[in-house]
């Protein structure tokens, strides 16, 4: 199987496209590295090295030769042309090839821990493993390259197992009910033109690719260990799922990556019979490894040294997932392919079998853990679960400029979906334009109420400076500001969506495509139009009637939008809908640490004047019983859903016509309201919230009358 199989054929076409991809990452980064970490740059690279050295960190903490020679423009430069070069010398084999693979690790890995804002994806991890691993195991590949070859089927598995297992028990429910894909072609970070070709395919097509995604990583990774005619199925199985991910978007060189790692499932006679030039065959036995024999104790090193401590510690980001999870609940085609990890679990737990062992399993898995923590800070054996979360949504930030405060224009993007008149970009191969992809993770944390980070800040900030090396990161600028600065910008939250081509087809949709906007693209929403007028725009950190304001339609959305800023500076922002006639219920509750919650009934806060509550009626009698039974025991849920710990009140907006109800808020504190509870119920609650902070338990309460 693994040592009765030829090799090096298939090493030498691995050394040479890891060299490829290596050489595309560097040349990416050189274009767009001024812009991002550069001296005038939106996160410089200084500031993060500077603060490293105050607080004395060592290489090993933050690997990065900026912290040892220099965080100049000039060395950062130096950095990506070093990496360019040892990635063209190691395709030609010029010099020894480890020692080529270490300087772009040394390099790629000193620009990514200076850029973790714009480069801490898990492509970029993901080539500096591949890159160390190729390091610490060329001493050995010519004599043997079984070695290098275990290595690489075991961050296969890892990768493949994982984004399995991590989509099922992410807690994503489109990846149970089979509509993941329905939602990843319009909301993944940067589509290209045959997106919505794809999208625009029928529900039942959208969940056959989910469970063949499944099938492929699951079953598929555990066929890495199998004989050559098996991996096939495994190879196959693999590149179908990575082709689709490039072909319908930008992921740089993500599946190119994982190609490359694939590489070595298949050994040197499937390869000889695949390659149809013998040209391509010559070179690369030129440039392969010549191989060596060595004495049979030294054999075992490289085993004991680097493949079983790999092995072990890869199973570490898996192994929190069983422990937290029931794997006999998952599908039949992720259980069996998760079997002997669930066997050697139950195995770790079972006393009876570990005296058996030469080293106590649970050791194993111990000292595994401190090797993962250990290695952790130098990005081997990552975490790598692809698409666990499918965005339900596509937020997009909009950015404008103006001169006069009335007159405003939109700043385009280079591939980032801005103009709804643009077609969709084509990344070149490989390039990863991180700009537009941090832009895409941002507005999604926007849309939950997240303020925009510090980095965003300075972004807008160098546009307003007309910062060149920032401008440069954009597509094409507002006319009046190509030779100029706007004196005022900001920044707009748009809901965007995939139109189809057809009115009929839009059937097969969420949301039907507005008739005007069939034909296009995209069509694009403000998010208060999206709602749908009257809205409610309210500050999170507001109260008693402060930061609050009812908008009606776009012709005072913006003022009043203005009004709750300046009354409640540097809060969240959230738009509402609003909602007519209906009353103000909420239920109160107590929750420990143990994931224990209960409910004390219901009020009811209706009478309020500038939304500042008057009166407290308990129990709310406005709604039936069987209603507020609901809300309570929603309430519970939520409590215990989002580990919610001490008192709480979970507020509802109750539709009296329709017996309807909608969450409102979690106030996570006692309210000056809180004694029509207590005169209902017996229950004191202050004392219970610090019986809950003392970890006692707390006693169920029962209503005794009714309190105004």
């Amino acid at each position: 199987m693994l040592f009765n199989e030829p090799w090096y054929l298939s090493l030498s076409l691995f050394e040479r496209t890891l060299a490829c991809i290596n050489l595309a990452a560097f040349l990416s980064s050189l274009s767009q590295w001024r812009g991002q970490i550069g001296s005038t740059g939106i996160l410089p690279a200084y500031s993060f090295v500077r603060y490293w050295k105050e607080r004395k960190m060592t290489f090993f903490q933050r690997p990065t030769l900026c912290l040892i020679i220099s965080d100049s423009d000039n060395f950062l430069l130096a950095l990506h042309w070093i990496g360019i070069i040892c990635s063209i010398m190691a395709f030609f084999a010029i010099i020894p090839i480890g020692i080529c693979f270490l300087g772009c690790w040394l390099c790629y890995s000193s620009l990514v821990t200076v850029s973790t804002t714009f480069m801490g994806l898990q492509m970029h991890s993901n080539l500096l493993e591949t890159n160390m691993l190729y390091v610490l195991c060329s001493p050995f590949l010519a004599a043997q390259p079984e070695v290098f070859v275990f290595i690489q089927w075991t961050l296969l598995f890892r990768i493949m197992l994982g984004g399995a297992v991590g989509k099922y028990t992410g807690g994503d429910r489109s990846w149970k009910d089979g509509s993941a894909m329905l939602w990843h072609y319009w909301t993944q970070p940067l589509p290209n033109p045959l997106s919505p070709i794809f999208y625009r395919m029928s529900a039942s097509i959208h969940k056959m690719e989910t469970y063949f995604t499944y099938i492929s990583e699951g079953i598929g990774a555990l066929l890495c260990y199998t004989p050559q005619i098996t991996r096939w199925i495994s190879y196959v199985f693999f590149l179908l799922i990575l082709l689709g991910i490039n072909i319908t978007g930008n992921y740089a060189h993500l599946a190119p990556l994982t190609i490359t790692e694939m590489i070595l499932l298949l050994n040197d006679n499937v390869w000889r019979s695949l390659i149809p030039f013998e040209f391509i065959i010559s070179f690369l036995e030129y440039t392969s490894i010549p191989p060596y024999s060595i004495a049979w104790p030294f054999k075992l090193l490289p085993w004991i040294c680097i493949a079983l401590p790999y092995f072990f510690i890869s199973l570490i980001p898996l192994w929190s997932t069983f422990r937290e999870e029931n794997p006999f609940s998952w599908p039949i085609f992720i259980r069996y392919s998760t079997r002997p990890l669930i066997l050697t679990q139950s195995i770790y737990y079972n006393k009876h079998f570990q005296r058996y062992f030469l080293i106590p399993w649970n050791y194993i898995m111990n000292w595994s853990e401190y090797g993962y923590d250990l290695l952790s800070p130098i990005r081997l054996c990552g975490r790598y679960v692809k698409f666990a979360h499918m965005t339900k949504r596509r937020w997009e930030i909009i950015i404008e400029g103006s001169d006069n405060g009335s007159d405003w224009y939109e700043y385009e993007f280079k591939y980032k979906p801005s103009n709804i008149n643009k077609r969709l970009a084509i990344v070149p191969f490989c390039h990863m334009p991180n700009l537009d992809w941090r832009l895409w993770f941002l507005p999604n944390d926007a849309a939950r109420g997240a303020p925009p980070p510090h980095w965003f800040d300075v972004f807008l900030q160098r546009i307003l400076d007309h910062n060149q090396a920032v401008l440069a990161l954009l597509g094409r600028l507002p006319e009046p500001f190509r030779n100029k600065p706007p004196k005022y910008i900001r920044a707009w939250l748009y809901d965007y969506r995939f139109t189809y081509k057809r009115e009929q087809d839009s059937k097969q949709l969420v949301e039907k495509t507005p008739p005007d906007q069939i034909g296009r693209t995209w069509y694009r929403n403000r998010v208060a139009i999206r709602i749908g007028f009257p809205v409610m725009i309210k500050a999170s950190e507001g109260g008693g009637g402060k930061g609050i304001r009812k908008s009606t339609s776009r012709d005072d959305f913006e003022n009043l939008f203005r009004q709750v800023q300046m009354e409640v500076r540097g809060s969240p922002i959230f738009l509402m809908k609003y909602a007519d006639s209906c009353r103000h219920l909420e239920v109160q509750i107590l929750a420990d640490q143990s994931g224990q919650a209960i409910s004390l009934f219901g009020r009811d806060c209706s009478i309020q004047r500038r939304h500042q509550k008057i009166i407290e009626e308990a129990p709310a009698v406005i709604a039936p019983s069987e209603v507020l039974e609901k809300m309570e025991k929603a309430a519970v849920r939520l409590a215990k859903m989002v580990g919610y710990v001490s008192a709480g009140t979970v507020e509802y907006l109750f539709n009296p016509n329709d017996q309807t109800f909608f969450f409102l808020e979690l106030n996570p504190r006692l309210q000056v309201e809180h004694p029509c509870t207590e005169m209902i119920t017996d229950v004191n609650l202050p004392a219970c919230q610090l019986q809950v902070e003392q970890r006692d338990d707390d006693d169920d309460g029962m209503r005794k009358d009714e309190s105004i």
